[in-house]
């Protein structure tokens, strides 16, 4: 009851202050004025003394008795605007249109839709909801990522993945895949290798070559730090000898770049 009380409080207050003249109008049994906002809602006082809109449907069962004789608020009084901000914050900052028919249940505000519309866009967690995350300022594109007219790999980055596991006769080896990468077209072309050893490594890199003809250029990582890799492939890895390797391709034209140790973001064109 006490709630139903301060209810039944606020809704006098409210309209007392934003509609003065109408409620006087209404207490002394006279006609609202032709230049009244509530003329064309035919408010009436109920046994409260809360004005409410008379309409067609106070003889549907169905209904409840404020849902078919709803009080009647200004929009821009303090308090409908708290009570805005309840239903919005009940309706788990649900959208526009279920914010306002909640409110139309029992409540008849004036320009609703504008109304719930200033709620939700003054709503701080509706702001953050909506809010657009900063895309950061990317560096240029090194000079290799954006020829035109030099041929498929010949800039390329490596890097191994595996290990798989295949059947030779009766027993179980495992593979390793060595994914080559265009830098410019992001072309790929993947071999196979039978083991994670420096002449393994160079055998894969002669097949390659064979196949796309020698890159002018090759990035790869460390060896340190294959992001994804599992333990055994991060430590199989280092026991590449990066100086033989950096050797054979330097007879065959093609410089080896690796990157610095502990920075795979550097080597994003192959990791992902």
């Amino acid at each position: 009851m006490d709630i139903v009380s301060a209810e039944l409080y606020w809704w006098r207050l409210a309209q007392g202050n934003s509609f003065p003249e109408e409620v006087s109008c209404l207490n002394r049994g006279r006609p609202l004025p032709s230049s009244s906002r509530l003329l064309g809602l035919s408010p009436v006082l109920d046994e409260f003394g809360v004005m409410r809109v008379k309409g067609r449907i106070s003889e549907a069962a169905e209904l409840l008795s404020w849902t078919k004789n709803p009080v009647i608020l200004d929009r821009k009084h303090p308090y409908t605007v708290l009570l805005g901000r309840w239903y919005h914050e009940q309706a788990n900052h649900y959208g526009m249109e279920t914010v306002a028919n909640n409110i139309r249940q029992r409540f008849c505000i004036m320009q609703l839709r504008t109304f719930v519309k200033s709620i939700c866009s003054n709503c701080q967690v509706c702001k953050n909801f909506r809010a657009q995350p900063h895309i950061p300022e990317m560096a240029p594109l090194p000079d290799f990522r954006v020829t035109r007219y030099d041929r498929p790999f010949t800039v390329a980055g490596v890097d191994y993945f595996g290990p798989f596991k295949v059947i030779i006769g009766r027993r179980q080896e495992r593979r390793y895949g060595c994914l080559f990468t265009c830098l410019s077209t992001r072309a790929i072309h993947i071999e196979v290798s039978e083991s994670l050893t420096t002449d393994s490594a160079i055998m894969a890199l002669r097949r390659f070559c064979s196949r796309r003809g020698n890159p002018t250029e090759i990035y790869s990582d460390n060896g340190t730090n294959f992001h994804g890799a599992n333990n055994e492939l991060r430590k199989a890895l280092l026991d590449l000898d990066q100086s033989t390797i950096e050797a054979k391709m330097t007879n065959h034209g093609i410089k080896w770049n690796f990157i610095p140790p502990g920075s795979p973001h550097m080597g994003g064109c192959w990791e992902r």
